[in-house]
């Protein structure tokens, strides 16, 4: 992991931008898989984050390998109005691992998300792969579908950290 208290900040000042990206742009996501040889359900975990602009996509994938030292995932979508998006996505419960526990610190609005998220993880990574979902990894991911659904609801904290 990459020292963030160098003396020039600019690791900080990309951490934070990467963190307004993921507030304005992208969302934490617990996607559902089910496998069909196994008969098992699991979650396959995600951060997202989508624009048009291809430079914003590539600053988020710079910051993203530089701060974390994993590689992000890049697609291009077609949206049905014709113009190009673009994601990139940082997948997987052992690159979230590494990356989670400094986004939780710093996230701001989707604090709540990345929280789940990093619960989520931390709980996969105790069990063999391929172990079904307990009720608890059922409750994050719904939790975490609710939060995600809520962009519209003021919560009261927000003034209070914008006043500050």
């Amino acid at each position: 992991m990459t020292d963030m208290r160098q003396s020039d900040g600019k690791q900080l000042f990309d951490l934070g931008w990467l963190v307004g990206a993921i507030d304005s742009e992208g969302c934490y996501i617990l996607a559902k898989q089910y496998h069909h040889r196994s008969k098992v359900l699991y979650f396959f975990p995600e951060i997202d984050i989508a624009n048009d602009s291809v430079e914003f996509i590539a600053n988020c994938q710079r910051i993203i390998k530089e701060q974390f030292e994993v590689g992000p995932y890049i697609r291009t979508v077609m949206r049905d109005t014709g113009k190009v998006g673009y994601r990139v996505s940082l997948r997987g419960v052992k690159r979230l691992h590494q990356a989670l526990p400094i986004l939780v610190e710093y996230e701001v609005s989707k604090k709540e998300q990345a929280k789940l998220m990093l619960e989520y993880v931390n709980n996969r990574l105790t069990v063999n792969r391929g172990t079904p979902v307990t009720d608890r990894d059922i409750e994050i991911a719904i939790a975490l579908r609710k939060l995600n659904n809520s962009h519209n609801d003021i919560n009261i904290n927000i003034p209070k950290r914008l006043n500050n």
